[in-house]
């Protein structure tokens, strides 16, 4: 895709939404939030081949090689030249020998007529002609959706669920709306979450469902449980303002419901039943191992030993805490190979081997429980995609959903060691 950059060029900052410059550089810093954007390769500028130049008999370039003359350049020529005859017809020769040896080696183990008419079998080796097959480690296998206020239509969603029926549930940013598809992204409903308050904004932090068929969406810091089926309100699971503002909702393998704080300065994580009680309640989990940390947007994990894990995008670090909030190790280190971390949104997510998917706007990492690189990673497509990826989830066999700034849905069908 050609770049017209007689126009300005602008690119949407992941983190915190905001239209920068785009500008002559691979990465950037937002002017915003301050995280470092990385520009997708079709935006940036194409480099134009420099023109040639005939130099003099004694110019030199600035990294002091010389120029070669045209008289040195035609003797060199020359002497390629005859160099590549001599390997050309050492080639040959070396390949007809090399054929000579094997029809030599079949013919030795061809057997005489005699012990063929016998009944006995040859000797030949059986040649296979099959190659082995490289196995992609992600490969997308859907992608629908498009932008607007209509129903199957997206309005700056940032929030995807997938239940245990292969429905997916798109959730808006502001507007309160959750649009439901098949699992084949046909449209099939949509549902409106009501403001308690009365405000005309509904934010809505993320969603998550369980293995009984529920829905679970944090909205404006309240956990609302709602039926997947109907899209019928359950239950309401309301803050306890000032100490408790649900900024996130995530359902673990035994049904508990899991959240982090969106009080200023709270890395917390609370621990609820699936009827909404509160089972606990750990404080300062990331202030306690590492001051240094800030602590925002934070994306959480839970496997299924119980142990939960803390991606801190900002940070560029994962936590583990055991099932009694404890602190067990952490791993992670910031830079731009793959395994390392240079996330301006953090998404994580745990299939039922305790593999871990960690993901930014573009690139996925996996890792094991212990927090070591796999080894494996793939690259989400810009223009696929239509923007960043916004939010993403996890389904029962393992594969992976996002949401992209652009009002599309991708699926990636995940091959697992």
């Amino acid at each position: 895709m050609s770049n017209d950059f007689s126009k300005p060029q602008v690119l949407e900052c992941p983190s915190c939404g905001a239209t920068l410059a785009l500008p002559d550089a691979d990465t950037f810093l937002c002017d915003y939030c301050g995280k470092r954007i990385l520009v997708p390769l079709e935006l940036r500028p194409q480099k134009t081949a420099p023109e040639s130049v005939i130099p003099g008999e004694n110019q030199k370039e600035s990294s002091g090689f010389e120029w070669i003359s045209a008289a040195q350049t035609s003797t060199v020529r020359t002497i390629q030249q005859k160099n590549t005859k001599y390997i050309l017809a050492l080639s040959i020769g070396i390949a007809v020998l090399l054929i000579g040896v094997l029809v030599f080696v079949l013919f030795l183990s061809i057997p005489s007529s005699s012990s063929t008419n016998s009944g006995q079998r040859s000797n030949l080796p059986i040649i296979s002609t099959s190659l082995p097959t490289m196995v992609q480690f992600a490969r997308q296998v859907m992608v629908f959706g498009s932008k607007g206020d209509q129903p199957g239509q997206f309005d700056g969603a940032r929030s995807i669920a997938v239940d245990n029926q292969g429905n997916i549930f798109i959730a808006d940013y502001t507007t309160g709306r959750i649009n439901k598809f098949d699992a084949q992204g046909n449209f099939l409903q949509l549902i409106q979450v009501q403001s308690v308050q009365g405000n005309k904004d509904i934010f809505i932090f993320g969603m998550s469902a369980d293995d009984q068929g529920h829905i679970y969406v944090a909205c404006d810091g309240q956990i609302l449980k709602y039926d997947a089926s109907s899209g019928e309100l359950l239950l309401t699971i309301p803050d306890q303002w000032p100490d408790i503002y649900f900024n996130s909702v995530l359902v673990a393998s035994d049904g508990n419901i899991y959240s982090t704080n969106g009080m200023a300065g709270a890395d917390d994580v609370i621990i609820l039943s699936p009827q909404g009680e509160l089972l606990a309640h750990w404080l300062g989990t990331i202030e306690n191992v590492n001051h240094d940390d800030p602590s925002i947007e934070l994306a959480l994990g839970v496997n299924h030993a119980g142990v939960v894990y803390i991606l801190s995008p900002f940070g560029d670090k994962v936590y583990a805490y055991n099932p009694d909030g404890s602190f067990s190790f952490s791993f992670g280190e910031q830079g731009e190979r793959a395994g390392q971390f240079d996330l301006s949104i953090g998404m994580l997510a745990i299939n039922k081997q305790d593999y871990l998917v960690i993901s930014d706007v573009y690139r996925v990492d996996l890792f094991d429980a212990g927090g070591a690189y796999l080894g494996k990673t793939f690259t989400i497509d810009y223009q696929v995609a239509g923007g960043s990826m916004f939010g993403m989830t996890m389904d029962a066999n393992g594969d992976l959903y996002y949401i992209s700034s652009g009002g599309k849905v991708l699926k990636f069908d995940i091959n697992y060691p």
